[in-house]
């Protein structure tokens, strides 16, 4: 009997064990069905969502217009630029100098905007004038007349436009009768005797300020003070290489190597800081904005190619108030200009370095205080 008793123990634990796993089996293949269809369901919602049509509108209507800037950007510019009131400076006697300028007038109306100054030389090379010309006193002719003498003074390093308005002035001089002779205060650099090469410098500083700035934007992680940190060290880096080429490599440009570099440096920090800040205040769409203000408002009114004075007033000054412009400027001052009016443009660059780090500590500050 206690044999039995046991038996039927074990036989009901059994049929409990049995019981439990098929209800455990019933109810893990019921909830399957269950999650797939969820799984369906959400799969589901999300492929069915859509863009709204007003954003839709929004970027059909809006890209057509970024495009037309783009193109505006370049053309205006280039139509409208041209000889009109250079600064030109001009020495000697005063009687002298007031005929000079009276002629220059008739025959060039708007074309000059000339300086009556005590060293037109000087003036050129302080890049406070486009050209010169110092008049001398007339020597005596072959029958004894009086010839006039002049010396055009001319910059090659400033812009060869300019050098070429000047070679019209030495010429008109000529045929006029004066006694004609020529100094190139800023003469090119062995390797670029026609100075055509320096105008090719805007892009690598463009692309190299932009592209640093995607880059650690989307691939350096651990906060805004590594990505800086990483900004500024890249751009020393690159100024080394790129002066080396410039300078040595191709001989594009003279002066002291030193101040290329750093020249170099503090143009791509300041184009990749501001990009860089644009990024961390307003995300992906401010790298995009900060790159098209680059490329297509910067680099169109930098003068790179043919100095500012010879675009439209006031693009050419407001030009040199953005990266690009500033940066042509002060590697020309360096390059050609032994540093005269390097100041102005490298606290121009600084200023936009600056703004760069401004932007990112102000998405910082907001970030905290949503935070709290």
């Amino acid at each position: 009997m206690a044999m039995n008793s046991g038996s039927t123990e074990v036989t009901t634990k059994s049929a409990q064990a049995t019981t439990h796993a098929t209800n455990t089996t019933e109810s893990t293949t019921n909830q399957a069905p269950n999650n797939a269809t969820n799984e369906a369901s959400t799969n589901t919602s999300k492929t069915t969502e859509h863009t709204s049509a007003g954003k839709v509108v929004g970027i059909v209507l809006g890209l057509p217009a970024i495009v037309t800037l783009m193109l505006l950007s370049f053309l205006a510019p280039a139509v409208n630029s041209g000889a009109k009131d250079l600064p030109l400076a001009v020495s000697g006697p005063d009687q002298a100098v007031n005929q000079l300028t009276q002629n220059m007038e008739h025959n060039e109306p708007g074309v000059f905007e000339i300086k009556h100054v005590d060293d037109a030389k000087q003036v050129v090379h302080d890049r406070e004038a486009i050209g010169g010309i110092a008049l001398g006193q007339p020597t005596a002719g072959p029958n004894g007349t009086p010839v006039p003498t002049a010396e055009v003074i001319t910059a090659t390093g400033a812009g060869t436009t300019y050098l070429q308005v000047m070679n019209g002035v030495t010429q008109t001089l000529t045929a006029q009768g004066a006694q004609v002779t020529t100094t190139d205060v800023a003469p090119p650099a062995s390797g670029d005797e026609h100075g055509t090469a320096f105008a090719t410098l805007a892009l690598p500083m463009a692309f190299g300020g932009m592209i640093s700035a995607v880059v650690l934007s989307t691939q350096v992680r651990g906060g805004r003070t590594r990505r800086f940190l990483a900004c500024g060290a890249f751009a020393i880096i690159a100024g080394f290489i790129l002066a080396a080429v410039m300078r040595f490599g191709f001989d594009v440009v003279d002066g002291s190597y030193w101040e290329i570099v750093g020249t170099l440096s503090l143009a791509i920090v300041g184009v990749s800081m501001f990009v860089l800040g644009m990024e961390s205040k307003f995300g992906y769409a401010g790298l995009g904005i900060g790159a098209v203000f680059v490329m297509f408002l910067s680099n169109p009114l930098s003068g790179m190619q043919t100095g500012p004075d010879w675009l439209p007033s006031p693009w050419g000054t407001i030009g040199q108030f953005l990266p690009l412009g500033a940066a042509g400027s002060a590697l020309r001052s360096v390059g050609f200009f032994d540093g005269a009016g390097w100041a102005t443009h490298g606290i121009v660059l600084a200023c936009w370095a600056l703004l760069g780090i401004a932007l990112a500590g102000w998405s910082a500050w907001t970030a905290s205080r949503r935070s709290h």
